[in-house]
């Protein structure tokens, strides 16, 4: 915005310098100095020549004038000093620079109008486009003093209002704040703006797993990120309870980014509520989840199984005809039949999606190793 406020001052100053009035009139009643100067004139015996010029004004009567941007002209007797007025190619020439002015001010209009009507700050941060809107919160691109973008996460009003959520949403800044791993989003910093709680996070400037899920040859390379995440996550104490395609943002690169670690459980904080036992997302929630019986990096692994599943297989391994069966489906049916080929895949599947935590991989670390050793998917 600020280029174009510059380049509108640079036309401005350049309208100035071509400037033309609309007529150019002599500054004599002489009737040689009644033809503007610069005009090209053409005289009745055919001489021809540019003004100021001694033409012999004895006798004339009659004159021919033209000049480029101007109308041309045939004067009789110019007793008066002859104006020649612009024609429409030289409102276009000397006049140019106006027009791209107002244009680069528009332009500037523009960029300033891009941020939320009403929402111009929160906190240090300058708001930009409204880049997704959930349940509970808000999320903006946003700009610091520095000129680094942000993501920036705003509870809405009424969810900001909840004793609730909003221990939720300081107890997962505080949780993203200390872990430091390329695979786990970043919290900047978090405040409370006109009520509501916000939050600052990395700028992942691509797509979740959800809207862009990879094909089956990056699955492989795509879980192994995912596990070398997890496994710091839960050496650190935290448990991400709610790990979903949704929850997983692709990099340019196409490394996998957790976040939304609004249900995170820590070793460092106590349960909200005993209701929260129960949150989650029921098509990725382990049995233990479910029934109330506490969550442990082997509740994720859980939800791993199902995203392999899911990207192996392209559905779900648990899904009924409303959120009640579908919890139901995780409690007690079997784990879909899956192909034998690729060796592995199916008996790791198998074992991440145990009902009894038990008979899980016992870390990601485990997973991580045994994906290695596995052929590609595709």
């Amino acid at each position: 915005m600020k280029f174009l406020l510059v380049l509108a001052l640079l036309c401005l100053a350049l309208e100035g310098y071509l400037w033309r009035p609309e007529a150019e009139p002599a500054s004599n009643q002489s009737i040689l100095s009644t033809i503007p100067a610069g005009a090209t004139y053409r005289l009745p015996d055919g001489r021809t020549g540019k003004t100021p010029a001694d033409i012999g004004a004895a006798g004339l009567r009659e004159i021919h004038l033209e000049k480029f941007g101007y109308q041309s002209e045939t004067v009789s007797k110019p007793t008066q000093p002859v104006e020649l007025r612009l024609s429409p190619l030289g409102w276009v020439v000397f006049h140019a620079p106006l027009a791209l002015m107002l244009l680069c001010l528009a332009g500037a209009y523009r960029l300033r109008s891009r941020e939320p009507g009403e929402v111009r700050r929160v906190g240090p941060y300058r708001l930009f486009e409204l880049v997704g809107r959930g349940a509970t919160a808000e999320v903006y691109r946003a700009q610091d003093g520095q000129g680094r973008t942000v993501a920036l996460k705003w509870l809405h009003e009424q969810s900001g209002g909840t004793q609730e959520f909003a221990a939720r949403f300081r107890r997962e800044a505080e949780i993203c704040s200390r872990l430091h791993h390329p695979g786990i989003v970043r919290v900047f910093a978090w405040g409370e703006h006109e009520g509501r709680l916000w939050m600052s996070q990395e700028w992942i400037d691509g797509a979740t797993l959800e809207q862009n899920p990879v094909g089956a040859s990056a699955v492989q390379d795509l879980l192994l990120n995912l596990c070398e995440a997890l496994q710091y996550a839960h050496a650190s104490g935290v448990t991400h309870r709610d790990l979903k395609p949704s929850n997983i943002l692709l990099r340019s690169n196409g490394k996998p980014v957790i976040a939304d670690f609004g249900l995170a459980r820590s070793a460092h904080y106590d349960t909200i509520t005993k209701t929260e036992t129960t949150l989650g997302t029921p098509t990725y929630m382990p049995p233990e989840q479910i029934l109330g019986q506490g969550s442990d990096g082997r509740s994720d692994l859980y939800s791993l199984g199902c995203l392999i599943f899911w990207l192996w297989q392209k559905r779900l391994p648990f899904l009924g005809a409303d959120a009640i069966k579908t919890l139901l489906a995780h409690l007690h049916d079997p784990v879909p039949e899956l192909p034998s080929e690729p060796g592995g895949w199916a008996e790791l599947v198998q074992q991440l999606l145990a009902k009894d935590r038990e008979q899980r991989p016992a870390s990601a670390q485990e997973v991580l190793t045994r994906l290695q050793s596995l052929a590609p998917l595709g």
